[in-house]
């Protein structure tokens, strides 16, 4: 499985993909670039390919952050849950709607779904359709 992520950019609210990552100022970042990631005991070592550039870095709404669940919908798009509370997708299965915000949780969900032949569909995500999520609470 690939390991990405996305947020949102807070300077034109387009989705950036790559690698998140907060500065010692509190401000969060995705990186575009392969990250590769190796544990020595319990430490984590990121080495990054080819070497960052400042153009390289998009400063993103970190309560926008998502993670590529591996799953795609009938489409064909990948499908991403939550990290940040306004990161997941929200799919639809046959009229029911679902926001992926418990990544691990909704992913065994989205999987068991999709296994037994479900038609999964992305219509919107939380950060860009609140609106989605309004209708769901009212249902």
């Amino acid at each position: 499985m690939t390991v990405k992520f996305r947020g949102l950019r807070l300077d034109n609210k387009q989705w950036a993909y790559g690698y998140p990552f907060e500065t010692i100022e509190g401000k969060w970042y995705i990186i575009k670039l392969k990250v590769s990631l190796y544990t020595i005991g319990q430490a984590i070592l990121i080495d990054l390919f080819p070497r960052p550039f400042v153009k390289d870095f998009v400063e993103v709404d970190p309560t926008t952050i998502g993670m590529f669940t591996g799953l795609l919908d009938k489409n064909g798009n990948e499908i991403y849950g939550a990290v940040g509370e306004k990161g997941g997708d929200i799919v639809s299965d046959y009229g029911n709607i679902l926001c992926i915000r418990n990544l691990i949780e909704d992913t065994y969900w989205l999987l068991d779904r999709i296994r037994t032949g479900a038609e999964i569909e992305i219509i919107g995500s939380v950060a860009l359709n609140p609106e989605l999520m309004e209708q769901k609470n009212a249902d």
